[in-house]
């Protein structure tokens, strides 16, 4: 087991150093989802028209806008009143936090069980983040909770290298 364990490590470290190892990248939904909430000048419509693009999203979106935590007095029935509901600064962390979940996904159940694992940290250390920022510092809750998402995103370009190997 530990030749096995020597000669990942040594694969990693030479695809590191010869930058051949690829780290993950976010849909382009998702960065463009980002760049529209960063602009001042930008409106909910402007979300709206780029999240609409990718249907299981917005479908995602709808879904959390409707749990229990944002549930108003009607159900939203469509994405326009759901980013309305959450903010562009909330619908855009939330689409990073979405697209990320679907980063973590793998073909076998060895590296499926690590991605699982990694994902249930990430997420539980996102929690974290954000009540500490909420009530200790003045960071923003939600980019603090994005920060707890990300903090081991270096665990998947390694297990990616492993499950093809």
């Amino acid at each position: 087991m530990s030749n096995i364990v020597e000669t990942i490590k040594t694969e990693l470290t030479d695809a590191i150093e010869n930058d051949k190892l690829l780290l993950p990248t976010l849909p382009e939904v998702a960065l463009q989802v980002r760049e529209i909430a960063d602009n001042e000048d930008s409106g909910i419509a402007d979300l709206v028209k780029v999240i609409s693009n990718d249907t299981a999203l917005s479908a995602r979106i709808i879904r959390v806008c409707n749990s229990p935590l944002f549930r108003g007095s009607r159900a939203i029935e469509n994405l326009n009143m759901a980013v309305s509901r959450l903010g562009m600064a909330y619908t855009s962390n939330l689409a990073m936090g979405l697209a990320m979940e679907q980063m973590f996904q793998a073909t076998s159940d060895m590296i499926d069980k690590r991605l699982r694992a990694t994902w249930q940290t990430s997420t539980e250390v996102a929690g974290v983040c954000h009540v500490l920022a909420q009530h200790y510092t003045r960071l923003k809750p939600d980019q603090a909770t994005l920060a707890g998402l990300v903090h081991l995103i270096g665990v998947l370009p390694i297990l990616r290298y492993v499950e093809d190997q």
